[in-house]
C-alpha cells in the first residue's frame, strides 16, 4: 500500500503564515504615520534691499498639538526682525468659548548678540471648562480636549532687509506638546534669505 506524502500538508501552513507576515509588513509601511515637521515657509526667498516682508513657520502632520515653544535665529547682517505675531485662522486659534490661548513668550531680540537676532515664542492652548463638582465634571466631559491636528501657520514674522547678503532662519529649539505636557517628536526644517540690490 502507497502511503501519500504528508510534506504538501506540512509546507501549506507555513507559506501561508509567511504570506501573511509579508502582506501586515507591507501594509505596515504603506499606512505608516508621517512625520511631524516644524517648517519654515517659504523655505527659501529673494527679498530686495529696503523691502518689509513675511515668513511663516509653520507645523505639518501633526496630532493633538496644544502648545508649542520656539526660537529662531536669523543673522542681522542684511534684515532686522519688525514684529512677530499669531495671524487670523492660525493653527491653534480657539474654536469655542471654552479654550482660551495663553501666550507666555513673543519676542523679538534683534540685538540678541552681535551677528544674530533670536525670536522666542511659547504659546499654549488650554480648557476653561470646570473641573470639580459632579455636574462640572459632566460638563467637561462632554468637551473635546483642545488640541488640533493637520498642518497649518502656526506664527508669522515680519522682517526688513538693511543690506545685502544672506541670511538663514534656524529652528534651534522646537518643543512640540499634546494636551497636558506630552512632548510630540517632530523634525524641524530651516529656511533661507538671499537680499540682494534692487535691478
Amino acid at each position: 500500500m502507497k502511503i501519500p506524502h504528508m510534506g504538501i500538508r506540512k509546507e501549506i501552513p507555513i507559506i501561508t503564515c509567511a504570506f501573511l507576515v509579508t502582506a501586515l509588513a507591507f501594509i505596515t509601511l504603506t499606512f505608516k504615520t508621517p512625520e511631524v515637521r516644524a517648517i519654515v515657509d517659504p523655505d527659501e526667498v529673494s527679498v530686495n534691499l529696503g523691502d518689509t516682508f513675511e515668513i511663516n513657520v509653520g507645523i505639518a502632520d501633526v496630532v493633538d498639538l496644544s502648545a508649542y515653544n520656539f526660537i529662531l535665529y536669523y543673522d542681522t547682517a542684511p534684515i532686522d526682525g519688525v514684529s512677530v505675531e499669531l495671524p487670523q485662522g492660525h493653527f491653534l486659534e480657539p474654536f469655542s468659548k471654552h479654550e482660551v490661548l495663553t501666550t507666555r513668550h513673543m519676542e523679538i531680540h534683534d540685538d540678541y548678540n552681535d551677528t544674530h537676532g533670536q525670536i522666542v515664542i511659547s504659546v499654549e492652548l488650554i480648557s476653561t471648562a470646570p473641573v470639580q463638582g459632579r455636574v462640572c465634571t459632566f460638563q467637561r466631559s462632554l468637551l473635546p480636549i483642545p488640541a488640533r491636528s493637520g498642518s497649518g501657520v502656526l506664527f508669522t514674522i515680519t522682517f526688513h532687509c538693511t543690506k545685502t547678503g544672506t541670511s538663514s532662519l534656524d529652528l534651534c529649539r522646537t518643543h512640540l506638546y499634546k494636551y497636558g505636557g506630552v512632548p510630540i517628536s517632530h523634525k524641524s526644517t530651516h529656511g533661507y534669505i538671499n537680499a540682494h540690490s534692487k535691478t
